[in-house]
This record gives structure tokens, sequence and C-alpha cells, in this order.
């Protein structure tokens, strides 16, 4: 049984931050079969490049998504990643062959594999 990846990963200001998602977003896509991208409302062209890598059918871009604090169950995360984060479970159901790959707000790479 082959192992399937999904990537989720929530932005805002990236291109101003020097953060590399092009690079980090290229890597994932050579081995991961969808990855949810989510730009909170960009002003620095970060919103401009994502829409030219969303051609590949592997991207599913969420746009103008509002970035603000979020609890959940004690643990503070941001609601735009929530939101993504849920959409990507919802799409991949319960495949028992299906890990999601997260990348946290503020942190600057993708860091855990969950199993769902």
């Amino acid at each position: 049984m082959a192992i399937k990846l999904v990537g989720v990963l929530a932005v805002k200001d990236v291109v101003t931050q020097g953060y590399p998602f092009l690079g980090a977003t290229q890597s994932f896509l050579a081995v991961g079969q969808k990855l949810y991208i989510s730009d909170c409302s960009s002003t620095d062209g970060t919103e401009e490049i994502l829409l030219r890598i969303a051609k590949n059918k592997k991207i599913k871009l969420f746009l103008k998504q509002r970035w603000e604090p979020y609890s959940k169950k004690g643990v503070s995360i941001h609601k735009a990643y929530q939101n993504i984060l849920d959409i990507a479970k919802s799409d991949i159901g319960n495949k028992k062959d299906t890990y999601i790959m997260e990348s946290r707000p503020m942190k600057s790479y993708m860091r855990i594999l969950i199993k769902i």
C-alpha cells in the first residue's frame, strides 16, 4: 500500500518575510498528491504568485481568508489555517493510506505528519 500525502499551508505576506514558500511548495508537490493553501489577504504580491502556481491541478487555493486568532481545545491557532485543515480532512475522508503534512501558522517549515 502506497502512502499518500496531502499538504496544508496558511500564508500571509510571505514575500516580504522572505519565506521560501515557492521552494517548499515545489518540493512538496514532487511527492504529495494535493496541497491546500490559504492566503490571508496578502498585500505584498504573495496572492499573485499563488494564482500563478495554482494552475497546478494538485493545488487547491483559498484566497482572501481572515488571519485572526482562533482557540480550539485550549490551543490558539489561526482560523484560516483551521478552516483549510478541516476542508482537507473532509476531502480525504477516512482513507487509511493518507497523511496530512501540515505547516503551522508562524512556522517557517512543514513539520509534522498527522494520521487521520
